[in-house]
């Protein structure tokens, strides 16, 4: 599923209804479904990005930030894709919530499917999407987190620090990557030796580590008890799960000297970034 058309209005630097902006999307042709936006600075480019992100995220700004000075009236944002749309849907959507995406496909003026989502600030918390039937826009109860699932954006800002995009958070593009990883590996009977490791050490009471909490758990109780009333105090380590091993990774370049990337110039932090983008 790919973004092939965006109508942006009056969104900041764009006073009314602009000309809408038509994406390539891949047609199996070396180098098609890329897009460069070339143009001079504060010209708009990084805005129609923005215009993007507001559509699957909202806003973090207070919304007069992303209003137009000379019309603020009505601000809205139109993506429409293309692409295999009902594959998506039935692979990333929640289970009721396929039919409702499903009747929002049509077919548009070239004769493919499309399917077309929009946010305004009307009322910003929610998404709606397309009904060819009527030509309007309808708000269906409870999608916004949904439709997030559909679709994926990663951007990498030219303010943003470049070691951010690479660290190993649940949001960011290597935590992605790595949950793809992951999702297959918790599967595996490495992971399931690893859980029943992990229980062993923290959890089995002929461990060392349990001996040795033994004894604060009695001195607990006993000052519990004395306190509050009678019970048992016992502490239980959960497994760590997958994502938590992420936070810790860092990346390592040598470029004849190999150093964690945190320690490169900002140039090199952010060729990995863009590399793990494409990846």
């Amino acid at each position: 599923m790919f973004i092939k058309e965006l109508k942006i209005t009056n969104f900041k630097s764009f006073s009314g209804a602009i000309a809408p902006i038509v994406f390539n999307v891949p047609d199996g042709g070396v180098g098609s479904g890329l897009n460069i936006f070339v143009g001079e600075n504060n010209t708009g480019k990084s805005t129609a990005f923005e215009a993007i992100d507001f559509v699957r995220n909202r806003t973090k700004k207070d919304e007069n930030a992303i209003k137009n000075k000379d019309n603020p009236a009505h601000v809205s944002v139109e993506l429409t894709f293309v692409g295999n749309i009902e594959q998506i849907i039935d692979g990333f959507s929640q289970p009721n919530k396929v039919g409702v995406f499903k009747r929002y496909i049509y077919v548009n003026t070239d004769g493919v499917p499309a399917f077309t989502i929009s946010r305004d600030t009307e009322d910003s918390k929610q998404v709606k999407l397309w009904n060819e039937a009527d030509s309007s826009f309808v708000n269906e109860s409870g999608i916004d987190a949904p439709v997030k699932k559909l679709f994926e954006t990663n951007f990498i800002w030219a303010d943003t620090n470049p070691n951010d995009e690479a660290a190993f958070g649940a949001t960011t593009i290597c935590g992605n990557l790595l949950k793809e990883i992951a999702s297959g590996f918790t599967e595996t009977v490495d992971y399931e030796d690893y859980k029943t490791k992990f229980n062993q050490v923290f959890n089995d009471p002929a461990s060392g580590l349990r001996r040795d909490l033994l004894l604060i758990e009695q001195k607990v109780q006993q000052v519990f008890t004395e306190q509050f009333g009678a019970a048992t105090i016992s502490f239980h380590f959960d497994e760590l799960k997958i994502d938590s091993f992420f936070k810790n990774t860092t990346i390592n370049i040598d470029d004849g000297i190999e150093t964690p990337m945190t320690e490169k110039g900002n140039g090199m932090q952010r060729a990995p970034a863009l590399a793990l983008l494409q990846v």
